[in-house]
């Protein structure tokens, strides 16, 4: 008898119970929609940011090979010597890059678009997850981060021309209609080159007094983000035909 007294309160336990008690997200696993309200969270999504800038596809390797060994800058060595040059090597196997020739195909130029546009990607994920945010630690990791993905884009902007301009986070299907062209742009992409180079001095501009003086090593500052604009007005200056920008580069660079 009361092993069925038993069994009859568990059952009728289990019918009163309400579907918010038998119905849990996953304690496990990080949500999206909360990850970013938590500075210490947002922290590891500021340092993955930065990430994609020690790889070898960036500034470890790539950026100085197209930028220094395909000018008279440097010569590439080896053993092979200067012999393989232009024919091809372990990093130019086609022999485009030395000739300004590159196409996807290099691992090279394909390397560092992926690499930027994954932390372009980062960026996007941690300020879509935090915007809005009223906590003082975030509004400075989001200032952080505007800096580092306005970098991405300038290397991108530099290396390619015209690139794909993200400036929110994106689903892979809609990712695959997006194009690097503007509106009634040219053959070359001058209008959307310009619109890069507009995106990238408007976060600068924004986020350069949100920035703290001194920051741990490798951080950004508020002088990285003015050394940073100075010289984004100097490419715009000279690409875009825009005159004007040199005197903005001039007081970016010496005004406090």
């Amino acid at each position: 008898m009361k092993k069925i007294t038993i069994a009859l309160i568990a059952v009728l336990g289990l019918y009163s119970c309400t579907e918010d008690f038998i119905t849990k997200d996953p304690l496990g696993v990080s949500s999206t929609a909360t990850y970013y309200n938590d500075p210490d969270q947002c922290k590891l999504a500021v340092n993955a940011i930065y990430d994609p800038l020690g790889w070898f596809e960036l500034h470890d390797e790539y950026l100085w090979k197209i930028g220094d060994i395909c000018t008279d800058d440097a010569e590439r060595g080896g053993a092979n010597g200067l012999k393989t040059y232009t024919t091809g090597d372990d990093w130019d196997k086609s022999g485009q890059l030395s000739v300004f020739q590159a196409t996807d195909r290099s691992s090279v130029m394909s390397g560092i678009w992926d690499a930027a546009y994954k932390g372009i990607a980062r960026a996007n994920a941690m300020l879509d997850g935090c915007e809005g945010t009223d906590n003082q630690q975030i509004k400075e990791m989001r200032a952080e981060v505007r800096f580092l993905r306005a970098w991405y884009y300038f290397q991108l902007t530099k290396t390619f021309g015209p690139v794909v301009l993200l400036k929110n986070s994106v689903s892979p299907s809609d990712a695959e209609n997006l194009g690097n062209r503007a509106s009634g742009d040219d053959n070359i992409g001058t209008k959307a080159v310009r619109e890069q180079y507009d995106f990238i001095i408007s976060e600068l501009e924004a986020i350069k007094g949100e920035l703290p003086t001194t920051a741990e090593s490798g951080k950004v500052t508020s002088g990285a983000a003015r050394a940073f604009l100075a010289k984004a007005y100097l490419y715009r200056a000279d690409i875009c035909d825009n005159p004007a920008d040199y005197e903005k580069a001039y007081l970016a660079a010496y005004t406090l």
